[in-house]
């Protein structure tokens, strides 16, 4: 009767066990997503900087090539002359 008890025990805490694994194995790869995420995100950020800024110098050097007189401003007969050219 006794062996019984102690088979009973013995299958209950390897039941246990492997809930436990299962649970920290389960916490082990919720963390890693979240680190994983910190990092794509830091990534995906930068890489938006960097298409950024890249436009506005292709804008800028655009705009550049358009104003003939020098003031910054592009008005709207030097857009045109350059729209026809």
């Amino acid at each position: 009767m006794i062996f019984f008890y102690i088979n009973q025990v013995t299958q209950e805490a390897c039941y246990f066990g492997r809930l436990q694994e299962a649970t920290t194995s389960f916490a082990m790869l919720v963390m890693l997503n979240l680190v994983t995420g910190v990092f794509v995100e830091g990534a995906q950020r930068i890489v938006k900087k960097d298409k950024d800024a890249e436009l506005l110098r292709s804008v800028c050097k655009a705009f550049g090539l358009v104003d003939d007189d020098g003031t910054m401003d592009v008005s709207y007969d030097e857009f045109m002359s350059h729209l026809s050219a």
